[in-house]
């Protein structure tokens, strides 16, 4: 009974096969070949490489390549139909049967080909014509023959390139209900007025198990925009909206079913005209003269039509310039990124002076819509806000460059240290005060030491030379690092008791010494202590002690005294113990922080340790 209507069916099918976009055949001849009278035992067989021996292209008289449709009782799918025509002459088989072989290969572009080998024997004939032997092939496989795809089909030598028509050309014809590509959703639309929206639904078979997707557009040409809900507010439809549904097969493009059902509905053209959206902007051409450009945007492509008008200021209205009016209907129209359709243009060679406008005439409204103006505020205010941006940008870099070089003098001010000497620097002394100065420089501290600059001390003097060093630590920050010693210990206690004794460099203030070279009898580490003493007592009365000057001491030379026996002048120093305090001293000059440089403080009391 099945095959009673299967044979029905296809009856049906090649009655009209005519209106499909593809012509059909049965689908038990997928994979076989046919042969023709004067071939036997033909056969096909799936290969993988090419074979050495088969028939050249001039044993072939014909090669044919079409696209159809390979039908089941109930279901359509695209294939490919292959006829190869063979002109063997009498003479090469009279007496003899010949055996033979013919590869074909097919593929889509750009894949790698599938190969068949079709086996045959070519029979001796009585007739003196040559014989035309024909062989058919059916390749119906999904992988190999897709809708809208190229499929390129070589026999021996020949080549020969097929189209496959498009899923939407196949389920175009009224046919499409046998290709089950073309099962897509018929779409209902539905409108209610009480709730002021569209309700959409979709018919499908009972059986199918797929999800919903849909979409709008504006216009059938126009980018369909995904759409989530089941209604559509009655303020949104326009006439020229239309609507697409499919199956989200996720493997495969599914073919979608479009209707646009508010097509010449008269109902929604009021939104249409509600959604019109002028804009007119007064620019000049690059011949010099000026120009005003305008754009007109729309949900819907429309007829209209626009015009200058040049407007009265008494009056109030807009009087029309002749000549001036330029149609929409003819576009070209683009859709943007809002799903708007707009259409744009200008005036040219118009006077600059006049204050000319633009109205707007939509057919099918009962009144003109405008007058739209440019901004003639627009471009100064544009102006104005251009400079207002340049002027915050270098507010910005100005900010920047002054934020940088704070962080910058902050990050100096850890690395800048001025290491003073005892005036007993001589001896075991002034080598730990050099091993010092060498970890310092060790860790990254840029450091001057007195003993270090004897050069600059002969030549600058020592009042001289450290107002230079002093004025640099003001400005870039730093500290100084004054060693004591029991010389430098009682130095300041008698510095403190009688300040007018301790000679011309004592006072920070005394320039007599400024040209200096000359020798006063004294060493010129003492003369920079005394002077260092000066300053100590000058921040004291500026109440600034302790900001600049740190205290420093070897456990291998103490001074004599306790921190709360210091001198006067010194009470109120930060005083460090070497080795014992280095850890200390190190976060002092680190900023702080703590944890920083522990293989430092452990190298500092192995080298001051090693110079004892």
């Amino acid at each position: 009974m099945k095959s009673t209507v299967s044979w029905l069916l296809y009856a049906v099918l090649l009655s009209g096969f005519s209106t499909l976009a593809l012509d059909m055949i049965m689908v038990p001849q997928c994979g076989r070949v046919t042969c023709s009278q004067g071939n036997s035992t033909c056969t096909v067989e799936d290969i993988f490489l090419p074979m050495d021996k088969v028939f050249g292209s001039e044993a072939i008289w014909n090669l044919e390549v079409q696209a159809k449709l390979c039908c089941t009782w109930d279901a359509c799918s695209p294939c490919i139909f292959i006829s190869i025509q063979l002109n063997r002459s009498l003479d090469q088989v009279r007496g003899q049967d010949d055996n033979a072989n013919i590869m074909v290969c097919y593929s889509p572009v750009a894949f790698m080909p599938a190969c068949k080998n079709i086996h045959f024997n070519i029979t001796a004939a009585t007739a003196p014509e040559a014989i035309h032997a024909q062989l058919s092939l059916v390749v119906c496989e999904p992988k190999s023959v897709l809708f809208s795809s190229d499929v390129s089909v070589n026999v021996g030598s020949l080549h020969h390139m097929v189209k496959v028509p498009s899923v939407d050309e196949v389920c175009s014809t009224e046919h499409q209900g046998l290709v089950e590509a073309c099962d897509v959703p018929r779409i209902g639309a539905d409108i209610d007025q009480i709730r002021g929206v569209v309700n959409l639904s979709a018919e499908h078979k009972s059986d199918n198990l797929f999800p919903l997707k849909m979409c709008l557009k504006q216009e059938r040409n126009g980018t369909c925009k995904k759409w989530t809900e089941k209604a559509i507010p009655l303020h949104s439809v326009s006439p020229c909206m239309c609507i697409q549904m499919w199956w989200d097969k996720v493997d495969e493009r599914s073919h979608r079913s479009e209707s646009c059902p508010f097509k010449n509905t008269e109902a929604f053209q009021s939104n249409v005209w509600a959604n019109v959206s002028v804009s007119v902007v007064q620019g000049q051409m690059n011949s010099g003269g000026s120009m005003l450009s305008w754009n007109v945007s729309t949900p819907c492509r429309l007829e209209a039509e626009v015009w200058l008008c040049q407007r009265d200021a008494g009056v109030g209205g807009c009087r029309e310039q002749r000549s001036s009016r330029q149609p929409l209907a003819n576009g070209p129209w683009m859709e943007n990124r809002k799903g708007l359709w707009q259409v744009q243009g200008a005036f040219e060679d118009i006077e600059s002076c006049v204050d000319l406008c633009m109205m707007v005439k939509i057919q099918g409204m009962d009144k003109n819509i405008g007058p739209f103006c440019p901004n003639v505020y627009a471009s100064r205010w544009r102006m104005s806000l251009l400079v207002l941006v340049i002027v915050l940008l270098i507010c910005i870099a100005v900010l920047g460059v002054c934020f940088l070089h704070s962080t910058v003098k902050q990050a100096g001010g850890e690395g800048n240290i001025m290491l003073l000497s005892p005036p007993d620097a001589e001896g075991p002394v002034s080598e730990q005060v050099c091993e010092l100065g060498s970890l310092l420089v060790a860790q990254g501290f840029r450091v001057c030491v007195d003993l270090w600059s004897r050069a600059q001390l002969g030549s600058l003097g020592p009042l001289p030379w450290l107002h230079s060093q002093l004025h640099l630590l003001d400005t870039q920050g730093g500290r100084v690092l004054v060693v004591l010693t029991r010389s430098a210990w009682e130095r300041a206690q008698h510095w403190g008791q009688d300040p007018q004794q301790q000679g011309p460099f004592a006072q920070a203030g005394d320039t007599r010494a400024e040209g200096s070279g000359e020798d006063r009898g004294s060493s010129p580490y003492t003369d920079v202590f005394s002077a260092c003493l000066s300053c100590i007592h000058a921040d004291r009365q500026q109440g600034c002690v302790g900001e600049r000057f740190t205290l420093v001491t070897f456990e291998s030379h103490p001074a004599t005294g306790s921190k709360q026996g210091l001198p006067e002048l010194l009470q109120g120093l930060p005083w460090f113990h070497l080795p014992s305090q280095s850890q200390g001293l190190l976060s002092a000059l680190s900023g702080g922080r703590r944890g920083v440089r522990w293989r430092w403080t452990e190298r500092l009391k192995g080298g001051l340790a090693s110079s004892l």
